[in-house]
Formats: C-alpha cells, sequence, structure tokens
C-alpha cells in the first residue's frame, strides 16, 4: 500500500440549464443541430454521387 498522501479535488458539477423556450440556450442547440445535420447531410450526398459515378463505368 503506498505512503503517499494525495488530495482528492472537491467534486463539481455542471450549471443546470433551464432550455426555456426562445432563450439563448436553445437557439444554440438548435443552430448546432442544424450545423450537425447539414455536415451529415453533405457526406451522405458525396457518398451518393461516388457510388452513381461507379456504376455509370
Amino acid at each position: 500500500m503506498s505512503k503517499a498522501i494525495s488530495q482528492v479535488p472537491f467534486a463539481q458539477n455542471e450549471p443546470v440549464k433551464t432550455y426555456a423556450p426562445g432563450s439563448a440556450e436553445v437557439k444554440s442547440l438548435i443552430a448546432t443541430y442544424k450545423k450537425c445535420m447539414l455536415k451529415n447531410w453533405k457526406y451522405q450526398w458525396l457518398s451518393v454521387e461516388r457510388t452513381l459515378r461507379q456504376k455509370k463505368k
């Protein structure tokens, strides 16, 4: 068993967000969601284009 004396950091929780309708938190969340969906759609479309090009050959 170790004889070292260690100090455990104090536990802190994240702040609780309300996500009330029309709040800045909701607007930020929706903006992030739309950004992720557009990015995902872009990669899906590139995959479809690649598949179509391969079928034409």
